[in-house]
C-alpha cells in the first residue's frame, strides 16, 4: 500500500471513496481503536517519572498527540483506507478530550472552548514539527520535541531529549514493520517501551485482548 496521490485526495475530499479493501464501518472502528492504543495503552506516569513531563492534562494531551502522530506516519502510507482510519482516530481524540474537559468543574464553558482551540493549534503545529524532525537529523527531531512536547522548557536536560528522540524513531521503525492489513482489520498497533528495544509481548497481548472486547 502507498500514500494517496493528489488526484485520489481530490476525489476523497469530494466524498468519492471508491472501493475499499476493508469495509468502511470496520475502518471507522479501527480508527477509534487506534486512538485507544495511543491513549489508554500508554503509561503517562512513566513519562512523568523518566523524562519529567509535568503531571498535567496539557502534558497528557501533548504525549497522546505525539503517539497519534507516530501512528499517522504509518497509516498515511495506507491509501484511502489509512485516510479513513486517520480521520476517525483524530475524531475519537477530540471527542475524548472534550469529554475529559467537561469533567473539570472549575472551568467555564468559555475556558474549555479556548483550551480546545489551543489544543487544535498544538496538534496542527506538532504534525509539521514532527514531520520535519523525522526526516531531519536527531538534532532536528530533538528541537521538534522540545518545542511541541516539552513546551520549550528552558531547564530541560539533554538526557530527556535523547530518550524521546530514540523513542520516537524506534516507534516509527517498529510501526513500519507492522502488517497494514492487520491494522485495518483490528485497529491495533503496539508501542515499544520507553526504555529498551524489545516489545513487551505480555502487555501487547493484554492490550490486544482489551481492544477486542470493545
Amino acid at each position: 500500500m502507498s500514500a494517496m496521490s493528489t488526484w485520489d485526495k481530490f476525489k476523497w475530499n469530494l466524498g468519492l471513496t471508491g472501493r475499499l479493501s476493508v469495509s468502511k464501518q470496520k475502518l471507522i472502528s479501527s480508527g477509534v481503536k487506534l486512538y485507544i492504543c495511543c491513549s489508554d495503552f500508554i503509561d503517562f506516569s512513566e513519562f512523568v517519572r523518566v523524562v519529567k513531563l509535568p503531571d498535567t492534562f496539557t502534558a497528557w494531551f501533548l504525549l497522546v498527540n505525539l503517539h497519534l502522530w507516530m501512528v499517522n506516519v504509518k497509516v498515511s502510507q495506507m491509501g484511502k483506507e489509512g485516510e479513513l482510519m486517520k480521520t476517525n482516530m483524530y475524531k475519537a481524540m477530540w471527542n475524548d478530550v472534550e469529554r475529559r474537559l467537561n469533567t473539570f468543574k472549575d472551568m467555564t464553558g468559555r475556558e474549555k472552548r479556548k483550551s480546545l482551540e489551543n489544543y487544535y493549534s498544538d496538534m496542527i503545529s506538532s504534525i509539521l514539527y514532527y514531520d520535519e524532525g523525522l526526516i531531519g537529523s536527531d538534532k532536528d527531531l530533538a528541537n521538534s520535541l522540545w518545542v511541541q512536547l516539552f513546551c520549550m522548557e528552558p531547564n530541560i536536560h539533554v538526557d530527556q531529549l535523547e530518550i524521546m528522540v530514540e523513542y520516537a524513531r524506534k516507534q516509527v521503525y517498529h510501526h513500519d514493520q507492522l502488517d497494514p492489513d492487520l491494522i485495518m482489520k483490528t485497529g491495533y498497533v503496539s508501542f515499544l517501551p520507553l526504555l529498551g528495544e524489545k516489545l513487551n509481548l505480555q502487555k501487547a497481548e493484554q492490550d490486544f485482548k482489551k481492544l477486542c472486547e470493545i
